[in-house]
């Protein structure tokens, strides 16, 4: 290769770089999937007006979920208790972002009622809210 040659690959390299630091930039600057960013949630007309990201990660949330949950009539195992759990989301309630879970349980001789409600967990503190939960409202 001659100079001209060195040259020009020199800077196609460089603006590939550039370009690649780039990219990382941004996709490092995205928000995960599921949260929206501090301008989507600035947007007084945006799906997110007034949503503040969530502290409390889905997972820790479930965590809780599951262990407020443990025992009759939910489950006496945390396995039986995620048999019963629907995960529902994060929802935005009275300004608030919720985690919530659907909590069902089949009608039984000792309930032929069952049991249909949800457990709401506030994803900045942590508050749970039960919704036609017996034994936890």
């Amino acid at each position: 290769m001659n100079k001209g040659q060195w040259i020009i690959s020199a800077f196609v390299a460089g603006a590939l770089a550039t370009a690649g630091a780039y990219i990382a930039i941004q996709w490092n600057a995205m928000p995960p999937e599921g949260q929206a960013s501090a301008d989507d949630r600035a947007n007084p007309n945006g799906p997110m007006a007034g949503q503040t990201s969530p502290r409390l990660s889905e997972q820790a949330a479930q965590t809780i979920a599951v262990q407020t949950l443990m025992g009759d009539p939910y489950g006496r195992t945390s396995a039986e208790v995620l048999k019963n759990m629907t995960a529902k989301g994060l929802e935005l309630n009275a300004g608030q972002s919720e985690w919530v879970w659907e909590v069902r349980i089949a009608p039984s001789a000792d309930m032929p009622q069952g049991i249909n409600g949800e457990l709401r967990i506030n994803a900045n503190d942590g508050r749970l809210t039960p919704v036609m939960l017996p034994f936890l409202d």
